[in-house]
């Protein structure tokens, strides 16, 4: 599929300066692409806010090619911002992820899109886009799932919710976000999974129901909440 830009001109002036940004790193030699929330939103007809970019570029290259990048989290993540008038991009290093204990994991930078696609949480969520060729890219089966309005984890749903607890929260808002149909082996798993939400710190677990309930639906998300098991584990007072 061949990509096609948004509609609204904020959203295509980001775009295209994103698109850009991305081009300058292939032209240093490193694959690269725009991932993520931009290829899906644009494909859903949606406002374009944040964007995001992996690539195969090492760190310091990209802090010479941008000298604005500034680095941003953990260092092992190899993730850079660019900030601009238009909103905040953000640059990050194709990784893989290793060993989980449900909170946090262990990485490894690679240099390929298959392996930073594959530690990804929703097939959604994972689609890509070539800045060269301006084709959008699916190893996933993310666009089939997207124009069924179906919200699916990459591999076994189970698995994927005990390596990361906060995938649970973040399928609650995608779901709530987008309007989508959990798929049924993704909502089993996380009524199976619940409880152990209460093993994430705090300040994880406000920052995603926060996001939830400033969301376009927030009665949607509390609904949510309630009939996958997670809102009596969250909220054991009530």
């Amino acid at each position: 599929m061949i990509w096609t830009f948004p509609k609204d001109a904020v959203s295509a002036r980001k775009v295209e300066g994103a698109i850009e940004i991305a081009r300058k790193i292939v032209g240093a030699g490193h694959e690269t692409y725009l991932i993520g929330g931009v290829v899906r939103d644009n494909l859903l007809g949606l406002p374009i806010y944040d964007i995001d970019i992996c690539t195969a570029c090492p760190g310091e290259k990209i802090r010479a090619l941008f000298p604005g990048a500034k680095e941003h989290g953990p260092k092992r993540y190899s993730v850079h911002r660019l900030e601009s008038d238009l909103g905040d991009i953000e640059i990050a290093h194709f990784r893989r992820e290793l060993r989980f204990d449900g909170r946090h994991c262990d990485v490894e930078l690679v240099d390929n899109l298959q392996d930073d696609i594959l530690r990804r949480d929703f097939t959604v969520n994972a689609l890509a886009l070539n800045p060269v060729s301006m084709e959008i890219i699916d190893l996933i089966g993310g666009i089939a799932d997207l124009f069924s309005q179906k919200l699916r984890t990459i591999g076994d749903p189970k698995k994927r919710f005990r390596e990361d607890r906060l995938r649970m929260l973040r399928a609650v808002r995608f779901a709530a976000k987008l309007r989508f149909t959990m798929e049924k082996e993704t909502a089993s798993a996380i009524i199976s999974e619940a409880k152990a939400i209460n093993l994430l710190s705090p300040d994880r677990i406000r920052g995603e129901i926060t996001t939830i309930l400033s969301s376009r639906n927030p009665g949607i998300g509390i609904a949510l909440l309630a009939e996958l098991g997670l809102w009596k584990w969250i909220f054991i007072e009530m």
